[in-house]
């Protein structure tokens, strides 16, 4: 599928995305998704790189903005609600392909045709300088993966370009007047999380002042391929993860003391543990001034409880986007069933009791009040 909602939708506030790619053609060796290459993506994994059928984005947007019947549809739901479509999750979306089949152009020229807000994730491919006055034409936003580390991690991790270049070209799209956003991820325990690294890095962030900047941990969905591609760059995937459980939530706060030093807006997909310290509802940045967002979120509903000392799981169902298809999972998420973190995971919050339908409340826990500014 070209154009689908993501299974964070729960967690994320603008949860459309759009590959214009089956799978990425890189290497880096923490990378989330070779995971999935193996697993649920396994039948795409063996056909290769190629790119997607444009034609069913078109009927897709067709569907959403040509004729406004009533739709079931969960993506022509969020694309009428007037969410961004978030182009390269899954696939960086400038890569050498893009050279021949220009799938990423064809993707964003229909985007822009039906004036769907557009955001760009990318590790900026040399073969991208090419096309930033397209970019412009689109009035999209670019979130540019900026890890902290030098070049020769970025070598040694197996990643397509440098870091340094990376951030020239950052400086490049705020020159042009885009919306430009920093994700530092991942950030590797004992690898690039030393204090140097984080200085140095946060700096950096200062001097290009980026509407706003993103950060995350690693993360892994198959700890066995993962382990197999870390080992062979020389790291030892244990040893991370051990030390991780014992440093992390340490590492996050000092990076938001240091973006705020630089009065950055910060914020991390970790809402579990940074819930309360996030400056915005979206880890993407991705919400408010330029686009819009839904709050039918977890991190939403920390901000409810910031704001008002309790949140209902009726007063999250008022932002759903998506239709019925999505209530029930969400719902036994929020009520602690399914094995996902929920809000009670979140310190400083408590469940307070249950609604007339028999949903969670939750509110500020009596005992850890301080933890709410």
């Amino acid at each position: 599928m070209s154009l689908y909602v993501r299974g964070d939708y729960s967690c994320c506030p603008n949860p459309l995305s759009a590959d214009s790619y089956s799978i990425c053609p890189y290497q880096c060796s923490f990378c989330l998704l070779h995971g999935m290459y193996e697993t649920y993506l396994k039948n795409k994994y063996k056909k290769g790189l190629h790119p997607i059928d444009t034609k069913n984005l078109h009927t897709t947007l067709k569907r959403a903005f040509g004729v406004r019947r009533e739709s079931n549809n969960p993506v022509v739901k969020a694309l009428r609600y007037g969410l961004p479509v978030i182009v390269g999750r899954k696939c960086e979306p400038f890569c050498e392909s893009e050279k021949y089949f220009k799938a990423t152009l064809k993707v964003m020229g229909l985007l822009k045709e039906y004036d769907v807000p557009t955001v760009v994730e990318t590790k900026c491919e040399p073969f991208l300088q090419e096309h930033i006055d397209q970019l412009s034409e689109l009035d999209a936003g670019v979130n540019v993966t900026i890890t902290p580390g030098d070049d020769s991690l970025a070598s040694q991790l197996g990643e397509p370009t440098s870091y340094s270049n990376r951030l020239e070209f950052a400086k490049e799209l705020k020159e042009i007047g885009l919306w430009v956003g920093i994700t530092g991820e991942p950030i590797i325990s004992g690898v690039n999380d030393s204090h140097t690294f984080l200085v140095a890095w946060t700096q950096d962030c200062a001097n290009l002042k980026p509407s706003h900047v993103n950060f995350g941990d690693l993360r892994v969905s198959n700890l066995s391929g993962m382990s197999k591609r870390m080992d062979d760059a020389g790291f030892d995937l244990a040893k991370i993860f051990e030390q991780k459980r014992n440093t992390w939530i340490q590492t996050g706060e000092t990076i938001f003391d240091l973006l705020h030093q630089h009065n950055l807006l910060v914020t991390t997909p970790d809402w579990v543990n940074f819930a309360v310290k996030n400056d915005i509802e979206s880890c993407c940045g991705f919400m408010g001034v330029k686009f819009k967002f839904h709050p039918f979120t977890f991190q939403h509903a920390v901000g409810e409880i910031k704001r008002n000392g309790k949140v209902t799981f009726s007063e999250i169902l008022k932002g759903n986007p998506f239709g019925e298809k999505y209530v029930e999972k969400f719902r036994d998420i929020w009520n602690g069933k399914g094995g996902y973190f929920n809000l009670s995971d979140v310190k400083g919050v408590s469940r307070l009791g249950k609604d007339g339908d028999g949903n969670v409340i939750y509110g500020k826990a009596k005992t850890l009040k301080d933890v709410f500014i």
